[in-house]
């Protein structure tokens, strides 16, 4: 298995959300593994709670996080940044999530 994608909260049909202690299950097992976590967290921001519910990537002792996208001409790019790369810090500060590598 080259990599594991996941959509951990509300994901489709039926907008199941994994429960944190499944979450860091999965974390670990892939990374005694050697298997890369693509988590993909686009519905996170629909928690009627008053907190986000947590990541996946949350338990991930590499820290890191994985590019979905990067945009033609932009400094990303232009530094030789593609989708799948895993970043693991930006001028020289580590990334531990998506909002960090926007630097």
């Amino acid at each position: 298995m080259a990599a594991c994608v996941v959509v951990s909260n509300f994901s489709n049909p039926l907008g199941f959300s994994m429960s944190d202690a499944r979450k860091q299950a999965l974390v670990e097992l892939l990374a005694a593994r050697g298997i890369p976590l693509i988590e993909d967290d686009v519905y996170g921001e629909l928690g009627f709670g008053v907190n986000r519910p947590s990541v996946a990537k949350a338990w991930d002792a590499a820290g890191g996080v994985t590019a979905r996208q990067v945009t033609p001409g932009s400094a990303a790019a232009k530094a030789g940044i593609e989708p799948g790369d895993v970043l693991q810090a930006v001028n020289g500060a580590p990334v531990a999530r998506a909002t960090d590598a926007g630097r």
